[in-house]
């Protein structure tokens, strides 16, 4: 019994097959319908690299918040081009966007710019420190 409950969990545990891409996917198209804006579609191919894009855009697929269109812009922006500060930073504005929207922009210009500058490099420090890093060969 319990070998068959240890087989099933594997089972269950088992990578899943890589899949192609939908259509929604390879086009920028949020699988509720909700297109990514041109401009951020422009800016995420000026700012990924090729083979990152489609992870990229999938990634923004991911938050569809509030302000999402504002949100992607902002969070491309300050990942510069590394998918993982990309997911850091959507996540960031999940937990708390008034926050992430501080890092992106200040309208009311509170903070001077360089300070703004050395707060987003630290972050993107932090979440370069706390990468998840792939296993290490043995050879």
């Amino acid at each position: 019994m319990v070998a068959q409950v240890l087989t099933e969990g594997l089972k269950i545990m088992a990578p899943k097959p890589l899949r192609r891409p939908l259509p929604f996917e390879v086009r920028g198209v949020h699988p509720r319908g909700m297109p990514l804006s041109a401009e951020v579609l422009e800016q995420c191919r000026a700012t990924f690299p090729p083979g990152s894009l489609d992870l990229a855009l999938r990634t923004l697929e991911t938050y569809d918040a509030d302000q999402a269109d504002r949100v992607h812009r902002i969070a491309i922006q300050l990942s510069e081009g590394k998918l993982h500060r990309l997911s850091w930073w959507l996540d960031g504005a999940e937990e708390n966007l008034e926050t992430f929207l501080w890092y992106g922009e200040d309208p009311e210009d509170t903070v001077r710019p360089e300070s703004r500058a050395f707060a987003v490099d630290f972050m993107n420090a932090f979440a370069d420190k706390h990468l998840l890093k792939p296993p290490q060969s043995s050879s």
